[in-house]
């Protein structure tokens, strides 16, 4: 029950309001000062606005998630439309987050959607006055863009009839500070980072940058926030601020030009495999990030999984391990994810699981490997242990050893072992493992420590149930500072 709710009065309006005769209230709390005449939910998710007869609000919730309603100063109630990402407008002001933006007026406002391409879809609006971008709480006019046939593209790029557009900087082609505008029907973006234009490859973007006072020019490339040169080190807010600060001194300079990257010896038809890893490949060369992998050739390279880096070429399947393509035969190849920590990937004669090659595997632990920490194979259980080696486990029943789990810690029809060790004092009968640490049979509750596993004494197998920070029966709760003191 909320508390101070009228529950004669009380009527539900949806996303976790309710209101009665006096009062609104958010989920299990009164709404102060909010009157619950004409009350409406606006918009619910992650930014939250209502309205009443009197006011717009936004919805703000603190560290200890109070919730408080922020009036929206000088909204009208009636005119109010909510667009996204916390964009909103009336018949007289443009708000982002609650607050009026100056200097942009309503009228035929729009946010420049792009059916949820990307994440960047809400940062670019129009009016009839231009374009602009959303930095932070504020907003930037790109000068020269074309209102009308302005287009949003994806990856923060604009175009419009003569040009494309990064932020408000007009893109030009690789070459100097002089650079030429790149022509938007040229112009195409490949995902990954990876561009072409004119039938060149292209990987991320260069600047130049002007200091305020002299004017001079520097070329720097940029990647990760950060300028790969000494001397300026530190990219204050990427290019929405466009400052870079010198740690010593109160040096700011400003970007002045935005130039494709030209992707080396790219030798035409560039086109992108995996754009979450960030590989690409043309007539002759794969690249990584932009950089040629010395390696591989891109003659006959196809990508053969929608998310997984997986390709093939000639006969041989490669997986990508974020360094390297490590290849494996088409023979017995199996890729999959069992498990929470990754997937393995194996052939008819080798098995990669966890970043590294398991070491001497049998031909029989290689069929029978399913990813899991425990596999059984024709002559025992054996166990993947973190140096990448199968070991058997002794004293283990082949038929009724549960090989099913992720855990490090399994059962047969008598025994618990803790990865190829049988553990004494626990038994089959009721076993339960809690999460590798606290376990239970029917006989009693256990912890794992690092060097023993202990005998918790009076905790009661019949109620035992996990908690967080520890565990509890119906009598009392067991920290782990206390479990941690009986296994010194």
């Amino acid at each position: 029950m909320i508390p101070g709710l009228d529950s004669k009065t009380s009527q539900y309006v949806k996303c976790g309001f309710f209101r009665d005769k006096k009062s609104v209230y958010y989920i299990d709390k009164i709404l102060p000062n909010v009157d619950p005449v004409d009350f409406e939910v606006i918009k619910c998710d992650n930014d939250t606005y209502i309205k009443n007869r009197d006011s717009v609000y936004y919805i703000e919730s603190s560290w200890k998630n109070i919730w408080s309603a922020v009036i929206i100063l000088g909204a009208d109630r009636d005119t109010f439309q909510y667009f996204r990402s916390g964009i909103s407008r009336d018949k007289h002001n443009i708000y982002i987050d609650g607050k009026k933006v100056s200097g942009v007026s309503p009228e035929d406002f729009e946010v420049m959607m792009c059916e949820d391409k990307d994440e960047y879809c809400d940062l670019y609006f129009k009016n009839t006055d231009g374009v602009f971008y959303r930095d932070g709480d504020k907003v930037v006019r790109i000068p020269g863009i074309d209102t009308a046939s302005a287009v949003y593209l994806q990856d923060k790029f604009l175009r419009d009839t003569d040009g494309v557009y990064f932020y408000h900087h007009r893109l030009l082609e690789s070459g100097g500070y002089m650079g030429a505008a790149v022509s938007p029907a040229d112009f195409k973006i490949l995902g990954g980072g990876y561009f072409t234009y004119k039938d060149n490859g292209y990987f991320g973007l260069e600047y130049t940058f002007r200091q305020r006072s002299t004017e001079w020019y520097w070329m720097f490339q940029w990647a990760s926030y950060k300028i790969r040169t000494g001397f300026f080190n530190f990219f204050n807010s990427g290019t929405l601020s466009e400052q870079i600060i010198r740690p010593d001194d109160p040096f700011v300079i400003h970007i002045h030009d935005v130039f494709l990257k030209p992707l080396g010896e790219s030798h035409g038809g560039l086109e992108v495999l995996n754009i979450d890893h960030k590989i690409a490949k043309d007539h002759s060369f794969v690249y990584m990030s932009g950089r040629k992998h010395n390696e591989m050739t891109g003659e006959g390279l196809i990508s053969i999984h929608n998310s997984i880096p997986l390709f093939q070429q000639g006969g041989i399947i490669y997986y990508y391990d974020y360094k390297k393509f490590l290849p494996f035969s088409e023979k017995g190849f199996t890729i999959d994810n069992q498990c929470e920590y990754g997937e393995f990937v194996k052939d008819n004669k080798q098995i990669y699981s966890e970043g590294s090659f398991i070491k001497n595997p049998s031909p029989d632990l290689i069929e029978a490997f399913r990813g899991r920490r425990f596999t059984r194979a024709k002559d025992g259980i054996y166990f993947l242990d973190a140096d990448d080696m199968f070991k058997k486990v002794e004293g283990a029943d082949i038929k009724t050893f549960d090989v099913t789990t992720c855990n490090i810690i399994s059962h047969d029809k008598k025994n618990v072992f803790f990865k190829n060790i049988k553990l004494d004092g626990i038994t089959a009968h009721g076993f339960v493992n809690f999460n590798d640490m606290y376990l239970k049979d029917n006989y009693g509750v256990y912890y794992r420590g690092e060097k023993a596993v202990v005998k918790i004494p009076g905790a009661d197998p019949k109620t035992m149930t996990l908690e967080k920070g520890g565990i509890k029966d119906a009598y009392r709760f067991f920290d782990i500072k206390y479990i941690k003191s009986l296994d010194k």
